[in-house]
C-alpha cells in the first residue's frame, strides 16, 4: 500500500510539481524564512519561476531580483548561465554586486520577438545549462506549457522576468517592488532593498507571503528589513497541499 507521502509525490508529478525529496536540490534564496516557506527549501530545478515588477513602469527592482536569483542558481549548479532578451542593457558590475558570476553569463539576443520562445525552449532542453533567465511579454499558454515541459525534462531551472499577462505554468510567482536604500553612514549608495511578495506557489494553499529584504553584498543572501503582516485569511489558510 502506498503511503500518503508517495501518493502526494505521484500527484505532484502529474501536476508538474517537483518532489522535495528528489535528487535535484533546490537553490536557497539566502533567507531562512523565505526558504522555509517554499516546499522545496528554495527554488527547485526543472520548473518555471515568474518574476514581475509591482509597477510596470518601474522594472529595475524585478530585474535586480531576477539577477540575484540567477546568481543563487549558479551556486547550486555548474555550467553556463543564459540571459535571453531582445533589448535589455545589462551593467556587469551591478550584476556582479548582486552575486551573479558574470564570467559564466551568456547573453542571447533573438532578432525577432517570435524567436524568443523558441530560444528559451532550446536553451531549456540543454542539461548543461545551470540556469536560464528570460525576459518575456505576452507569452501564450501553449508556449508557457512547452517551456514548462522542457524544464521538467532537462532539470534546468528557468526564471521568467515577465512584463505581460500572468503565466499559469509556473511553480512560483514573485512580485517585486523597490524600497528606499540606506547608505552606510549616510554616504554613497546603499544595498538593494526589495519588497518581495510570493503571490503563487504550487504545492501551497492560496494566499500571499511578503518580506522586505536587503541584499548582503559581502556574504550573499538577505537581511530581513521588516516582515509585513499577513492578511488574517492568508495566515490561517497557508499550508502545504497535495
Amino acid at each position: 500500500m502506498q503511503t500518503i507521502t508517495q501518493l502526494r509525490a505521484r500527484i505532484g508529478a502529474l501536476e508538474g510539481i517537483p518532489d522535495p525529496s528528489a535528487d535535484r536540490p533546490a537553490a536557497t534564496l539566502g533567507l531562512q524564512s523565505i526558504d522555509a516557506t517554499l516546499p522545496w527549501g528554495g527554488l527547485p530545478a526543472g520548473g518555471l519561476h515568474e518574476i514581475r515588477a509591482e509597477r510596470a513602469d518601474r522594472p529595475a527592482a524585478a530585474q535586480g531580483f531576477a539577477a540575484y536569483c540567477l546568481g543563487r542558481l549558479a551556486r547550486q549548479r555548474p555550467g553556463p548561465l543564459l540571459w535571453v532578451s531582445q533589448g535589455s542593457e545589462l551593467y556587469p558590475p551591478g550584476l556582479a554586486d548582486l552575486g551573479l558570476p558574470i564570467e559564466r553569463l551568456l547573453l542571447v539576443r533573438p532578432a525577432r520577438a517570435a524567436e524568443l520562445p523558441w530560444s528559451l525552449e532550446e536553451a531549456l532542453r540543454c542539461q548543461a545549462v545551470a540556469g536560464l533567465l528570460g525576459e518575456v511579454r505576452g507569452l501564450d499558454l501553449t508556449a508557457a506549457r512547452r517551456l514548462s515541459l522542457a524544464a521538467r525534462g532537462s532539470g534546468v531551472p528557468a526564471l521568467l522576468l515577465n512584463s505581460g499577462a500572468e503565466l499559469a505554468a509556473t511553480l512560483t510567482r514573485w512580485r517585486v517592488r523597490a524600497l528606499p536604500s540606506q547608505a552606510p553612514f549616510g554616504v554613497g549608495v546603499g544595498a538593494w532593498r526589495w519588497d518581495l511578495t510570493l503571490a503563487r506557489c504550487r504545492g501551497l494553499a492560496a494566499g500571499e507571503e511578503n518580506w522586505q529584504v536587503e541584499v548582503k553584498h559581502a556574504t550573499g543572501g538577505f537581511n530581513l528589513v521588516a516582515l509585513s503582516q499577513h492578511r488574517p485569511a492568508e495566515k490561517a489558510g497557508r499550508r502545504q497541499v497535495g
